[in-house]
Protein backbone atom coordinates (compact mmCIF):
# COMPACT_ATOMS: atom_id res chain seq x y z
CA UNK A 1 0.00 0.00 0.00
CA UNK A 2 1.29 3.34 -1.05
CA UNK A 3 -1.58 5.63 -0.58
CA UNK A 4 -4.86 5.99 0.91
CA UNK A 5 -5.41 5.52 4.57
CA UNK A 6 -5.92 1.50 4.80
CA UNK A 7 -5.72 -1.76 3.43
CA UNK A 8 -8.58 -4.71 3.70
CA UNK A 9 -7.44 -8.04 3.85
CA UNK A 10 -10.45 -10.49 4.04
CA UNK A 11 -7.51 -13.66 4.46
CA UNK A 12 -7.01 -15.27 7.89
CA UNK A 13 -4.11 -13.16 10.24
CA UNK A 14 -2.04 -10.85 9.14
CA UNK A 15 1.19 -13.21 7.52
CA UNK A 16 0.87 -12.34 4.12
CA UNK A 17 1.58 -8.21 5.30
CA UNK A 18 4.77 -6.86 5.69
CA UNK A 19 4.15 -5.15 9.26
CA UNK A 20 7.68 -3.06 9.18
CA UNK A 21 6.73 -1.33 5.62
CA UNK A 22 3.20 -0.77 7.19
CA UNK A 23 4.25 0.88 10.38
CA UNK A 24 6.38 3.02 7.87
CA UNK A 25 4.10 4.18 6.09
CA UNK A 26 1.46 5.03 9.51
CA UNK A 27 -0.89 1.72 8.51
CA UNK A 28 -2.51 0.01 11.60
CA UNK A 29 -2.59 -3.77 11.09
CA UNK A 30 -5.11 -5.56 13.04
CA UNK A 31 -7.16 -8.62 12.73
CA UNK A 32 -9.73 -10.51 14.86
CA UNK A 33 -8.39 -13.62 16.24
CA UNK A 34 -10.42 -17.04 15.70
CA UNK A 35 -13.17 -15.19 14.39
CA UNK A 36 -12.64 -17.17 10.86
CA UNK A 37 -11.62 -20.23 12.59
CA UNK A 38 -14.41 -22.57 12.50
CA UNK A 39 -14.56 -21.52 9.11
CA UNK A 40 -11.10 -22.84 8.63
CA UNK A 41 -11.38 -26.00 10.79
CA UNK A 42 -15.15 -26.97 8.56
CA UNK A 43 -13.04 -26.23 5.49
CA UNK A 44 -10.42 -28.49 6.33
CA UNK A 45 -12.26 -31.50 7.72
CA UNK A 46 -14.28 -31.44 4.18
CA UNK A 47 -10.61 -31.59 2.71
CA UNK A 48 -10.19 -34.72 5.10
CA UNK A 49 -13.14 -36.46 4.11
CA UNK A 50 -13.06 -35.78 0.50
CA UNK A 51 -9.88 -37.10 0.06
CA UNK A 52 -10.21 -40.13 2.94
CA UNK A 53 -13.39 -41.27 0.39
CA UNK A 54 -11.73 -40.56 -2.83
CA UNK A 55 -14.08 -38.01 -3.55
CA UNK A 56 -12.71 -37.14 -6.90
CA UNK A 57 -11.43 -40.63 -8.08
CA UNK A 58 -14.44 -41.96 -6.94
CA UNK A 59 -17.09 -39.74 -8.70
CA UNK A 60 -14.84 -40.56 -11.58
CA UNK A 61 -15.58 -44.47 -11.19
CA UNK A 62 -19.34 -43.75 -10.38
CA UNK A 63 -19.61 -42.17 -13.96
CA UNK A 64 -18.08 -45.32 -15.62
CA UNK A 65 -20.58 -47.57 -13.55
CA UNK A 66 -17.81 -48.60 -11.19
CA UNK A 67 -19.06 -48.71 -7.49
CA UNK A 68 -15.78 -49.29 -5.48
CA UNK A 69 -15.04 -48.94 -1.89
CA UNK A 70 -13.04 -51.03 -0.25
CA UNK A 71 -10.24 -48.06 -1.15
CA UNK A 72 -11.49 -46.01 1.20
CA UNK A 73 -9.96 -44.69 4.46
CA UNK A 74 -12.60 -44.66 7.66
CA UNK A 75 -11.85 -42.02 9.67
CA UNK A 76 -13.41 -43.08 13.14
CA UNK A 77 -10.80 -44.10 15.47
CA UNK A 78 -8.21 -42.60 13.55
CA UNK A 79 -5.44 -40.75 15.49
CA UNK A 80 -5.62 -36.82 13.74
CA UNK A 81 -2.28 -34.83 15.43
CA UNK A 82 -3.04 -31.40 15.85
CA UNK A 83 0.20 -29.17 15.67
CA UNK A 84 -0.77 -25.10 16.93
CA UNK A 85 -4.44 -25.56 19.27
CA UNK A 86 -5.08 -22.28 19.09
CA UNK A 87 -8.59 -21.01 17.48
CA UNK A 88 -8.17 -23.62 14.87
CA UNK A 89 -6.96 -26.69 15.91
CA UNK A 90 -9.21 -26.89 19.07
CA UNK A 91 -12.36 -26.77 16.66
CA UNK A 92 -10.20 -29.18 14.54
CA UNK A 93 -10.08 -31.27 17.65
CA UNK A 94 -13.52 -30.98 18.40
CA UNK A 95 -14.89 -31.96 14.81
CA UNK A 96 -12.25 -34.88 14.53
CA UNK A 97 -13.41 -36.62 18.05
CA UNK A 98 -17.22 -35.56 16.67
CA UNK A 99 -16.33 -38.30 13.52
CA UNK A 100 -15.21 -40.57 16.25
CA UNK A 101 -11.42 -39.87 15.79
CA UNK A 102 -9.06 -39.88 18.33
CA UNK A 103 -6.68 -36.30 19.14
CA UNK A 104 -3.53 -35.65 20.10
CA UNK A 105 -1.90 -31.74 20.30
CA UNK A 106 0.94 -30.18 20.29
CA UNK A 107 1.80 -26.23 20.96
CA UNK A 108 3.72 -23.67 21.25
CA UNK A 109 2.06 -22.06 23.88
CA UNK A 110 0.56 -24.83 26.43
CA UNK A 111 -1.77 -24.02 28.97
CA UNK A 112 -4.48 -26.08 30.72
CA UNK A 113 -7.30 -25.29 28.73
CA UNK A 114 -5.25 -26.15 25.85
CA UNK A 115 -4.58 -29.44 27.45
CA UNK A 116 -7.77 -30.37 27.44
CA UNK A 117 -8.48 -30.22 23.43
CA UNK A 118 -7.26 -33.48 23.22
CA UNK A 119 -4.12 -35.44 24.47
CA UNK A 120 -0.80 -33.24 24.74
CA UNK A 121 2.04 -34.29 23.11
CA UNK A 122 5.29 -33.28 22.10
CA UNK A 123 5.28 -32.35 18.15
CA UNK A 124 7.80 -35.82 17.34
CA UNK A 125 5.63 -37.75 19.13
CA UNK A 126 2.25 -36.18 17.54
CA UNK A 127 3.65 -36.27 14.34
CA UNK A 128 5.02 -40.17 14.30
CA UNK A 129 1.94 -41.49 15.76
CA UNK A 130 -1.13 -39.68 13.87
CA UNK A 131 -2.60 -41.28 10.54
CA UNK A 132 -3.72 -37.75 10.01
CA UNK A 133 -2.09 -34.68 10.88
CA UNK A 134 -3.44 -31.01 11.02
CA UNK A 135 -1.81 -27.82 11.26
CA UNK A 136 -3.06 -24.37 11.06
CA UNK A 137 0.30 -22.72 12.21
CA UNK A 138 3.89 -22.00 10.84
CA UNK A 139 6.02 -24.47 12.68
CA UNK A 140 9.44 -23.23 12.96
CA UNK A 141 11.34 -26.75 12.21
CA UNK A 142 10.18 -28.69 9.45
CA UNK A 143 8.09 -31.64 9.92
CA UNK A 144 9.91 -34.75 8.85
CA UNK A 145 7.48 -37.36 7.58
CA UNK A 146 8.79 -40.54 8.09
CA UNK A 147 7.61 -43.29 5.89
CA UNK A 148 3.67 -44.55 6.79
CA UNK A 149 3.56 -42.54 9.78
CA UNK A 150 0.64 -41.09 8.37
CA UNK A 151 -1.48 -41.10 5.56
CA UNK A 152 -2.75 -37.37 4.99
CA UNK A 153 -1.35 -34.28 6.37
CA UNK A 154 -3.87 -30.72 6.11
CA UNK A 155 -1.98 -27.86 5.94
CA UNK A 156 -4.45 -25.16 6.74
CA UNK A 157 -1.15 -22.65 7.16
CA UNK A 158 -0.90 -20.42 3.39
CA UNK A 159 2.66 -21.89 3.24
CA UNK A 160 4.58 -25.03 2.79
CA UNK A 161 5.35 -26.91 5.87
CA UNK A 162 6.71 -30.22 5.04
CA UNK A 163 9.66 -30.95 3.91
Amino acid sequence: VTTGNGSIDAGIGFDAIDTLVAKELGIIVCNIPGLTAPIVAEHALALMLATARRVCFQTQQMRRGIWKTADNVYLGGKMLGILGAGPIGAEMARLGQAIGMRVQTWTFHPTSERSRIGAPSAMSRAAASAGFMSTSRRVRAPIRRSPGSWAMLLNCFPRRVVR
